[in-house]
């Protein structure tokens, strides 16, 4: 009986750990996170409207009838200059409809081409998707965010039938979505180890005699560390540069690189 008892705990405790850990690698979330699932289907071009994404961008296509739409993840709406390429295409400003939905992948932008463009009777003269490689190669969402995004743009909540046979299960996204979580927990754990410091060196630098706090601290490091304080020049000149014919030397020739 004793030796069934240490064997049923041998297996149960370590099995109890690992469904502990999956809970907090999977539920772990930063202020993004929250935000995006916060504002999940009102977000369009960076903005939150409070009718919904649907809504806002019937209303601005019935309103304009665009010749062109773009349409994509934020890249689309950080990215394009809608001035400069109505110029270049040759058409007024209000003939082009900048359609950005965060973090969307193929799933969303067939489900907003389908149920707010073509079946809502708008016959653009062309449709550009911008987005990076990752994006336009993925269909499946991969945060409950991104499902909510897709979802209120099918009509009245029903599954379309396109985007259930091209939308499907995979643990690879899984192990993905795993692995990117662990990278939050990991950041959420170390920042309050580095900061956990702070408030005993530093005060704040707004309130003398009070402690630093973790906000402050954080934007006076984004202060120090801001990108527009390199001096790329340096960085080009310290890059090393491969001698044509030194055998000692090694260097990647795009010459090199596999075929698409």
């Amino acid at each position: 009986m004793v030796a069934m008892w240490r064997w049923t705990g041998a297996l149960v405790g370590p099995g109890l750990v690992g469904l502990l850990a999956f809970w907090l690698v999977s539920s772990a979330q930063n202020d993004d996170d929250r935000r995006a699932l916060e504002n999940a289907g009102r977000v369009v071009n960076g903005v939150v409207v409070d009718v919904g994404s649907p809504v806002a961008i019937d209303r601005w296509l019935a309103r304009d009838e665009p010749e062109v739409i773009v349409l994509g993840p934020s890249y689309a709406n950080t990215d394009i200059r809608p001035l400069l390429l109505g110029r270049r295409l040759g058409i007024a400003r209000d003939d082009l409809a900048l359609l950005s939905v965060p973090n969307s992948v193929g799933a969303h932008w067939y489900a907003v081409l389908r149920h707010r463009v073509f079946d809502a009777g708008h016959r653009p003269k062309a449709i550009v998707i911008v987005s990076g490689l990752q994006s336009m190669l993925l269909t499946t969402p991969l945060t409950e965010a991104s499902w909510l995004n897709l979802a209120v743009h099918l009509p009245d909540g029903q599954p379309d039938p396109v985007i259930d046979a091209k939308v499907r299960w995979d643990p690879r996204l899984w192990v993905a979505r795993l692995r990117e979580q662990r990278g939050i927990l990991r950041e959420q754990w170390f920042g309050r180890i580095r900061y956990a410091a702070l408030p005993f060196w530093f005060e704040s630098p707004r309130r003398p005699g009070q402690p630093i706090t973790q906000g402050e601290a954080r934007f006076a490091l984004g202060q120090v560390f801001d990108d527009a304080h390199v001096d790329m020049s340096l960085h080009v000149s310290g890059m090393p540069v491969a001698v044509v014919g030194d055998p000692t030397e090694r260097f990647y020739d795009p010459g090199l690189l596999g075929a698409p």
